[in-house]
């Protein structure tokens, strides 16, 4: 419901994407050579729970919604209507990675950055807003923190 009676006025959409970086056969980060650049192969990241919180400190009380990422490491959260109407949405909402499944080979150590919104789409009665996509690295082993080269 959007607050304003039972029809729902708008719907907004906050999109993204987790994936983890991969190890190579040592159990280390696998570094690709493509064009001269570096860059890490990385596998989506599926059933981690993202939220995306919303509100300012203060008086106002902070308002989330969250959703569970798919075997492509995509999510889609559909905020409730009582946040549709908060001034500077892309400003005011941020996206975190709640939880990761036990399984993964990832983690995520909080760094005091969350992920902001960008407006993609608008039409219709639906906003759509996407994030870059979340990198997360592996566990590093001992072995990974010997072979540093100096």
């Amino acid at each position: 419901m959007a607050g304003y009676g039972e029809e729902k006025l708008s719907t907004v959409f906050i999109h993204g994407k987790i994936v983890c970086h991969e190890y190579d056969d040592h159990g280390c980060n696998n570094i690709i050579i493509k064009d001269d650049n570096f860059q890490l192969e990385s596998t989506p990241i599926q059933g981690a729970s993202v939220g995306v919180f919303c509100g300012s400190s203060g008086k106002t009380r902070r308002s989330w919604a969250r959703n569970t990422t798919d075997e492509d490491g995509d999510f889609l959260i559909d905020l409730p209507s009582h946040l549709h109407a908060i001034p500077n949405l892309e400003k005011t909402c941020l996206v975190k990675v709640l939880r990761l499944p036990r399984n993964t080979i990832c983690e995520h150590a909080f760094t005091g950055k969350h992920k902001g919104l960008e407006l993609i789409s608008i039409g219709g009665g639906i906003r759509t807003y996407t994030i870059q996509t979340i990198h997360l690295t592996p566990k590093v082993t001992q072995r990974c923190r010997t072979k540093v080269v100096m």
